[in-house]
């Protein structure tokens, strides 16, 4: 794989990773909950354990699916890579339809895929907290809520790692797990600067459409990528 390829895969990686709403979403709520019952001193505290468990909880799946794939590789690495690119393009092709229709509810508002029980569970949860344990394990609670569209992100951020040589892989791994949590400090900062939750789900609302299409597009985009790497590699 060129490294152009795989500078494409990973911006694609990262756009996907950096418009999915959900950990963003609770953390809103979160931190409006935490600094008007508290202040804003104890919810800049909490929201950094929350991002932590955001981090914790991307680099456990990313190492763990590491482990899994370099296992295959270690056994047969070029027949496995072609069935795993294939594979990945039918799922990521799937995770686009998925998103595009389902990633939203119908209706005005942001709520998400979950379900309401759920949905209604981590409000109630970001309203409570008061530990910064409370903030980690809602943070990497809400996280794994995702996986369903972030694991298969992983797969390929992990495939396409071992394939680079000449290139090293810690820095390519750091700046992904950071990258997953920058819309977290991008909410943070609208708050230092004065705006409030209600502003923040306006901008939700108003740009939804935008982050579903843009989810489903980089999802098409990269599955054509694996697929044209997947017969090259076949041929």
């Amino acid at each position: 794989m060129s490294f152009f390829a795989s500078l494409i895969i990973f911006l694609l990686l990262a756009l996907i990773q950096g418009f999915l709403q959900l950990s963003p979403g609770v953390f809103a709520i979160f931190y409006h909950q935490i600094s008007g019952k508290k202040s804003r001193k104890a919810a800049d505290d909490l929201s950094l354990f929350y991002i932590l468990g955001v981090e914790f909880f991307t680099a456990l799946a990313f190492l763990l699916i590491y482990i899994v794939i370099y296992a295959i590789f270690y056994h047969q690495a070029q027949i496995a890579l072609n069935i795993i690119l294939w594979i990945l393009a039918g799922i990521l092709f799937l995770e686009s339809i998925g998103v595009f229709i389902f990633y939203y509810r119908h209706g005005q508002g942001t709520q998400l895929f979950i379900n309401r029980r759920i949905a209604k569970s981590l409000t109630a949860h970001a309203a409570s907290a008061k530990t910064r344990l409370d903030a980690f394990a809602l943070g990497f609670i809400t996280s794994s809520l995702e996986a369903i569209f972030t694991l298969p992100l992983f797969i390929i951020l992990a495939t396409g790692t071992m394939q680079l040589i000449d290139f090293p892989r810690y820095p390519i791994i750091i700046s992904y797990i950071i990258i997953a949590v920058l819309p977290i400090f991008v909410v943070r900062g609208l708050y230092r600067f004065g705006h409030n939750l209600a502003n923040i789900e306006h901008f939700r609302v108003h740009n939804k459409t935008f982050f579903r299409v843009a989810i489903s597009l980089c999802y098409i985009i990269l599955a054509i990528i694996l697929i044209f790497l997947g017969a090259h590699l076949y041929g």
